[in-house]
């Protein structure tokens, strides 16, 4: 290996550090140091590209923060270079990422609690063929695309609470969002959705 350039990944990696001119070095200081350390599990080959990425960004910060051993000398990082693309995130998800910043979430648990003594008004907010197939017991179809034109209509108190869930609480984030903007001021957002409602057993109406 190049004292210049070290692989960090294994045979079939294309991840690789930069490493600068070899420095001096007290090398029990340095293996004290590094054995009590921490460390980040290797990264799984064959895993999904964002969990390797995540792994492969946690050994990267550790060998920069503890410096790199190997070859009788000791480098310091200066360049870490992803060879390759790592995926973004699409609009439509930093959108939600965004929503759900300015939002408030409730577990799928405590929705059908409030639901079920009469605190709050349910909204399924997904399509008519979804809402058909199956959906929360309690709940009110509102599709997406209504909301904003009949809401007022529904719930002209902006006080009352509202719950909004979709199919996996990306719909229903931007909904609490868009209805947050109109002045209510009392919205959740189901967290994981229908999906994770499902999930944990709660009761459903078809």
């Amino acid at each position: 290996m190049s004292p210049e350039r070290g692989r960090i990944w294994g045979k079939r990696g294309k991840f690789t550090l930069q490493l600068s001119e070899a420095v001096p070095v007290d090398f029990r200081q340095e293996r004290s140091r590094w054995n009590g350390m921490k460390r980040a599990p290797e990264p799984t080959p064959g895993a999904p590209i964002g969990e390797r990425l995540s792994r492969l960004g946690d050994r990267v910060r550790e060998l920069q923060a503890f410096r790199i051993t190997g070859a009788g000398r000791i480098f310091q990082p200066r360049r870490f270079a992803l060879e390759g693309k790592m995926e973004t995130p699409s609009r439509f998800h930093k959108l939600v990422s965004e929503a759900k910043k300015q939002i408030k979430e409730i577990s799928p648990n405590d929705a059908m609690h409030e639901v079920g003594c009469g605190a709050a008004t349910l909204f399924d907010v997904r399509d008519k063929e979804d809402w058909e197939a199956g959906h929360a017991r309690g709940a009110k179809h509102l599709p997406r695309g209504e909301v904003e034109l009949e809401i007022e209509e529904l719930v002209p108190d902006l006080d009352q609470r509202i719950i909004c869930y979709c199919g996996g609480g990306s719909r229903s984030a931007l909904v609490a969002e868009s209805l947050q903007k109109m002045g209510y001021r009392n919205v959740r957002s189901v967290s994981g959705g229908f999906r994770k409602w499902k999930g944990e057993g709660l009761p459903t109406d078809s």
